[in-house]
């Protein structure tokens, strides 16, 4: 079984030493890297956008939406295609 895609996209992302910004109902949530906190807000935000963070920079932006007894893989709704987030989907699937 695959795992959920949310959860790879912040664990790839802190790997990679991006700091994790969740943002959720237009609001920034969490900002950090810590996994477990990062996963923690996710939970209790069904849908929002996970961004990585570098040197005060965007990098790369990823939507998730949890629930609807989606398939893991599904639960990445969209993301800006750039370099990163390409090498992030090559590792993924």
């Amino acid at each position: 079984m695959m795992e959920k895609a949310h959860i790879n996209v912040m664990k790839w992302g802190l790997s990679q030493g991006y700091t994790i910004e969740i943002v959720c109902d237009d609001e920034t949530d969490y900002v950090g890297t810590n996994l477990k906190d990062a996963i923690d807000t996710t939970d209790n935000c069904g849908d929002g956008v996970i961004y990585y963070r570098k040197g005060g920079y965007y990098l790369a932006w990823f939507s998730y939406v949890l629930g609807l007894d989606r398939e893991p893989e599904e639960l990445i709704s969209d993301y800006g295609v750039n370099d990163i987030s390409k090498v992030w989907e090559k590792q993924y699937y």
